[in-house]
């Protein structure tokens, strides 16, 4: 089953999380980020604000998913408000949570903020082409998440040998429990205000694209064309190409030149073969385009990548 292979491939990378403490009459305000911003409310219940007013109610238990680069506001659900920019307060905290206290009074809201990055199959972004916020509510008897959050909040705050591990894979864990309850739920979260699926969930519900896309996955390396991933789905070349676009919000050639590279990206970090040699092994005929394309995607040279960020 491709979800499965899917799921098994799953790489998340976790940014360090904040406790936010809202207090009866107050509001935050969250700055546009760079990445997926999850939101995880482990006590009370209120609105998630967004854009041009967007109004996204939530409750105890909610994992919240906002995409990057949308500022957006929290409030709980106790009438007027006096704003508490987040932006102007919150750093990358030292190791340990840090928690950012919105007012004084009664505590109304808590919830555990921070963000992530979540690739399948070092190509298919799982939040890449969400463009609504999504809320997912959770009852008691979903256990995964709740767990998930309370060890990465634990592990940060008592950091040791192996933590980035250790909080990937909690998040991993809460991320799978999210991607499960979403596939379940996707035809009824597709049509109720509020909610939004994960777009390319709807490639699994459809075999011909889940086809075309586990032969990129599983060989990207191999000389695909749009045509060739057309006759895979069993479809007309201009069918394929409008259904794959429309779902991925990508191309098919776009979504495996990003896989490609992806893939580099790890084996540049996880092993000592030359470029030239990674560059062939994903598909690119020479070191001279690939670099360059590796360059253009990920903002260094391949050798400064697998050096690394300079020592200070």
């Amino acid at each position: 089953m491709l979800l499965d292979r899917l799921l098994t491939a799953l790489e998340v990378s976790v940014d360090a999380f904040a406790i936010c403490d809202v207090r009866a009459g107050w509001r935050i305000e969250m700055p546009p980020g760079g990445s997926v911003g999850l939101h995880y409310v482990l006590r009370g219940e209120g609105s998630l604000i967004v854009g041009g007013g967007q109004r996204l109610d939530f409750g105890e238990r909610s994992l919240i998913v906002v995409p990057p680069g949308s500022p957006h506001r929290i409030e709980p659900a106790d009438g007027l408000r006096t704003l508490f920019d987040v932006g102007v307060a919150c750093r990358r905290p030292a190791p340990g949570v840090s928690a950012f206290v919105a007012g004084e009074g009664e505590a109304v809201l808590l919830l555990a903020c921070g963000n992530v990055q979540a690739t399948y199959a070092g190509g298919v972004n799982l939040f890449g082409h969400l463009r609504a916020p999504l809320v997912v509510r959770f009852g008691p008897e979903d256990g995964a998440v709740a767990s998930a959050f309370t060890g990465l909040l634990e592990e940060q705050a008592r950091p040791g040998p192996g933590s980035d591990a250790m909080m990937s894979a909690y998040m991993t864990q809460g991320l799978i429990a999210l991607v499960r309850r979403v596939a379940r739920d996707s035809e009824r979260a597709r049509g109720q205000p509020g909610e939004a699926s994960l777009s390319w969930l709807a490639a699994l519900d459809d075999p011909r694209l889940a086809r075309a896309l586990a032969t990129m996955l599983d060989a990207p390396a191999e000389h695909h064309t749009l045509e060739s991933l057309a006759k895979v789905a069993g479809m007309s070349r201009s069918s394929f190409s409008e259904r794959f676009s429309s779902t991925f919000g990508v191309s098919a050639m776009e979504l495996l030149r990003e896989t490609r590279l992806r893939r580099a990206a790890q084996l540049l970090r996880t092993s000592d073969r030359p470029i030239k040699t990674i560059a062939a092994e994903v598909g690119f005929s020479s070191r001279s385009h690939f670099s360059r394309a590796f360059k253009s995607f990920i903002g260094t040279e391949p050798a400064q990548y697998r050096a690394g960020p300079p020592s200070t």
